[in-house]
């Protein structure tokens, strides 16, 4: 989605750590990569609350951004 220009999901850390990139997958097929128990625990991947930064699409992917507290929507110099 970064690379199409998609400003969908946050960026984070980008290796599974920090939870900022928490989506809901509604539909598709995907495989996951390791991933911060503590932001998304097996039964939250159970339902599609994955890290979008550990996720590897093997279909097209339907998901839904999860809205984000208004202190990390604040723009940094």
């Amino acid at each position: 989605m970064e690379s199409q220009g998609l400003k969908c999901v946050p960026v984070g850390c980008r290796g599974g750590g920090c939870g900022f990139c928490k989506v809901t997958v509604l539909s598709g097929d995907y495989e996951c990569g390791k991933m911060s128990r503590v932001h998304a625990p097996e039964e939250a991947q159970a339902k599609g609350e994955v890290l979008a930064c550990r996720i590897y699409p093997l279909t097209d992917l339907i998901v839904e951004c999860r809205p984000q507290p208004a202190a990390t929507l604040t723009p940094h110099a």
